[in-house]
């Protein structure tokens, strides 16, 4: 499986969706953020008072991996820095003025803190300190029984 998944939506947000990886509906479209779990989180955003189409949506791992394994990603032949260092290239394009990070790998990059769950709905600033970043879980956890992971 090598899917790529490109990042879409505003291209000046003032919000940008980072999930982890690609889940298997990405990976069958070609972008990120689609299928239940695409559709869950534009809800969420929605209630929120969020307009889809001016958030950046993106994730840190840009191709599908093996069972959502992060451990596979070698089998891919692409690194975890690659991907962590492209992902840094694609906000600095984009200057948001806040990152939603959704997932543990996401926060992990975007700030270098590594557990979710004592830092979800912390306002937190980015690794390079430049913008806000706000953690919480997958929106696909809420999914019972759903075989798409990741994001």
């Amino acid at each position: 499986m090598s899917n790529y998944c490109r990042g879409e939506g505003n291209p000046r947000p003032q919000l940008m969706v980072v999930g982890d990886f690609p889940s298997a509906a990405d990976a069958n479209s070609g972008t990120c953020f689609t299928g239940s779990i695409g559709n869950l989180t534009q809800s969420m955003l929605s209630e929120a008072g969020l307009e889809w189409s001016k958030v950046y949506r993106t994730t840190v791992i840009k191709q599908a991996i093996p069972n959502n394994d992060i451990r596979s990603l070698k089998l891919c032949g692409i690194t975890l820095e690659s991907e962590q260092t492209n992902l840094w290239t694609e906000i600095k394009a984009l200057k948001p003025t806040c990152i939603l990070a959704l997932g543990s790998l996401a926060l992990e990059t975007l700030t270098g803190f590594k557990k979710l769950q004592e830092y979800r709905g912390s306002i937190l600033r980015s690794s390079d300190q430049t913008t806000k970043v706000v953690a919480t879980y997958n929106p696909g956890q809420l999914l019972v029984g759903n075989t798409e992971k990741g994001i």
